[in-house]
């Protein structure tokens, strides 16, 4: 499990972070949990042996 700084969040609020869980789920089909923490959005991934490489991959190229 990792926790990491969503890249060039502007807004850190609970919409916002709502906004960006649904976005994934619904456009990349990726469920992670998204909160604001500190003026920032963050996402916790957590890799499941049946996860592979390829999963976080998806995941970096959705948050970029």
């Amino acid at each position: 499990m990792v926790t990491v700084r969503v890249p060039g969040a502007c807004q850190a609020s609970h919409a916002a972070a709502v906004r960006l869980h649904d976005q994934l789920l619904h456009h990349h089909r990726i469920e992670v949990l998204v909160v604001p923490i500190d003026g920032a959005l963050w996402v916790r991934a957590s890799a499941q042996v049946y996860d592979g490489e390829s999963d976080i991959d998806r995941l970096a190229a959705a948050l970029s």
